[in-house]
């Protein structure tokens, strides 16, 4: 289930990325926010995730117009669940995609965030589940090498005790040959009494 997940996860991502930077012309209408949305746009397909976020940033401080801010959420969220950019954080990107749905949920990228949000709530269950996984095997693998060690202390003891096994039968054999010995000493003894 976890494979068909990342899958679609990774259709979804290239789907979105060849979208991402698709006809704005019918999105912004605002002439002083065109330049900085093709600047940060340029930044982002450059890989300059830091320097396009902050141009996403300056756009939502410079314009209150509703559809120019929600697409800045929209592209902020993108920027920060793109695969390629170090900085990518899930939580962040959840933030805003909430936050371009709060501004315009008519917006034309609506549906593509509820999706995102979708996937991201997801992922983030799948993170949670991860964890505690982890840390189930972590104290399974603490258990395995104690009981390990324990092995390896009772293997020492066995072949401890198995030397004294050894050891004692040797004795035994000494004591009875003494034995022998000895009643043969006494058989000796009584004979000249």
């Amino acid at each position: 289930m976890n494979h068909i997940l990342l899958v679609r996860l990774t259709l979804l991502f290239a789907l979105i990325s060849t979208l991402f930077c698709s006809s704005q012309k019918l999105l912004i209408q605002d002439d002083k926010t065109k330049p900085i949305f093709t600047e940060a746009d340029k930044h982002f397909l450059n890989g300059e995730y830091e320097k396009a976020e902050k141009k996403y940033q300056e756009i939502l401080k410079s314009t209150r117009q509703k559809s120019v801010n929600a697409l800045a959420q929209y592209k902020l969220g993108y920027l920060y669940i793109y695969f390629n950019n170090p900085a990518s954080n899930y939580a962040e990107a959840l933030k805003h995609f909430k936050l371009f749905l709060t501004i315009d949920n008519k917006h034309p990228y609506a549906k593509r965030a509820k999706n995102w949000i979708k996937i991201l709530t997801e992922l983030t269950e799948l993170q949670g589940h991860y964890a505690t996984d982890k840390e189930l095997l972590d104290r399974l693998k603490a258990k395995q090498s104690k009981a390990d060690r324990l092995h390896v202390t009772l293997k020492d003891s066995l072949d401890n005790v198995m030397i004294l096994k050894d050891t004692l039968q040797n004795r035994i054999k000494v004591l009875e040959e003494n034995e022998k010995v000895l009643k043969g000493v006494i058989d000796k003894i009584e004979k000249i009494e």
